[in-house]
C-alpha cells in the first residue's frame, strides 16, 4: 500500500509533502522505505494521540 501511495503522491500528483495514516502500525520495512522517500508515518496510537 505505501509503494502505491509513494507512486501516487510524489510522482503523479507531485506533492511536496507526504503523510501517511493508519490506525495500526508500521512494520520496519515500510519505515525504512517511508524514510527513504521523506514520508512521514502516523500509526494509531500517534493518531489518537494527535486526536
Amino acid at each position: 500500500m505505501l509503494q502505491l501511495f509513494i507512486g501516487m503522491t510524489l510522482l503523479h500528483h507531485r506533492a511536496d509533502r507526504a503523510i501517511f495514516v493508519t490506525t495500526s502500525s508500521f512494520r520496519r520495512p515500510a519505515r525504512a522505505l517511508a524514510q527513504k522517500h521523506d514520508i512521514r508515518l502516523i500509526d494509531g496510537h500517534e493518531f489518537a494521540r494527535l486526536l
